[in-house]
């Protein structure tokens, strides 16, 4: 599978949104979408110009369309859908025309290069016998329930999304779900479950969460201590700092998954929070979607400190849809429970 432009897949009678690979993302701009001047084309124009050319090289043997992708936190995209008459599988290679319509505004591509990439990405990016197996058998409760976890979103940001999604509401947060998706062929990434493909289930949402919660208790979670954490990927023995007195310092813990991906949802493993914090009271700290950090909470008064640390953290480094909450939360040790900070 190709990684130049972001692919994902779609049936022919309805698209699956968020069956996609892993390959390499980009971002559209918003100054990408308005006028740069009498030589390019706003983004709607060159759209439905590239969409005609594509129609022209493909005449009757293809449909051409563009489908809307909803994504995490509020971002979605247009991907063109290239659907060859007479093809006996139902998948086919999604690409996206923000990336595409960026590198025509800033002059990295012509129109007619556009054309060719759209068209050269749709032939190369193949699909295989394997992967349209897999597709044929996510139907199928009993091949798909082990591969099957939960994620977390936040709830004000995903309100279209959540809309198709199955979930169920956590504080200010939503409980959503994938499959993983790994192919003998090598292919592999997240398949956000809809509400049309749990009805192919036939199961109720009770049992879709018991199982994903069961995945996650065998999903390599584990605690790390952030200066360990970072000494081992420095590949250094200690930090030369001032402050030489463990006892005086603030250790933090990362908790995430084996994979890394999606890795919050460890939070709602009630049994490895209360192995690893006992009594001992702690603010969570929403990092992004993928991790969270577990600080000791001795004063409450600290909480306005990191709901800071996350709004920055939020808006200096982690990428608009891999952001979580603006806010941390409370673990509270003598209830083994998670809550809102007072």
């Amino acid at each position: 599978m190709s990684a130049n432009v972001e692919s994902m897949f779609s049936v022919r009678e309805k698209p699956w949104q968020g069956l996609e690979t892993i390959v390499m993302e980009t971002s559209s701009s918003e100054d990408a979408l308005k006028l740069a001047g009498e030589k390019y084309m706003i983004y709607e124009e060159f759209k439905e110009n590239i969409l005609e050319k594509i129609r022209d090289f493909y005449g009757e043997s293809a449909d051409v369309d563009t489908i809307k992708i909803n994504k995490n936190n509020g971002l979605s995209y247009e991907g063109i859908r290239i659907l060859h008459r007479g093809a006996e599988h139902k998948i086919f290679p999604l690409i996206r025309l923000d990336a595409l319509y960026e590198a025509y505004s800033s002059s990295e591509m012509d129109m007619e290069e556009c054309v060719k990439k759209v068209c050269s990405e749709s032939e190369t990016n193949e699909i295989t016998e394997s992967m349209e197996d897999f597709v044929k058998r996510i139907r199928n409760w009993d091949f798909i329930r082990k591969s099957i976890y939960p994620i977390l979103l936040t709830t004000k940001d995903n309100g279209e999304l959540l809309e198709k999604l199955v979930s169920v509401p956590m504080l200010d947060l939503s409980v959503a779900y994938i499959i993983r998706m790994k192919i003998e062929d090598g292919t592999s990434g997240n398949i956000k479950i809809t509400r049309q493909i749990f009805d192919e289930f036939k199961i109720s949402p009770e049992e879709l969460h018991r199982q994903a919660m069961e995945n996650l208790k065998k999903d390599g979670y584990v605690f790390c201590e952030i200066e360990a954490l970072m000494l081992k990927i420095l590949n250094i023995e200690r930090f030369e700092t001032e402050q030489e007195d463990d006892e005086e310092r603030i250790k933090a813990y990362v908790l995430t998954n084996a994979s890394g991906t999606y890795g919050a949802a460890g939070i709602l493993n009630e049994e490895l929070l209360r192995q690893f914090a006992g009594d001992q009271d702690y603010f969570i700290l929403p990092s992004s979607i993928h991790e969270t950090i577990f600080v000791p909470a001795t004063d409450m008064s600290d909480k306005e400190t990191f709901d800071n640390m996350v709004a920055e953290t939020n808006s200096t480094v982690v990428d608009v849809e891999e952001r979580l909450s603006d806010h941390c939360y409370f673990y509270d040790g003598g209830t083994g429970k998670i809550r809102m900070c007072a």
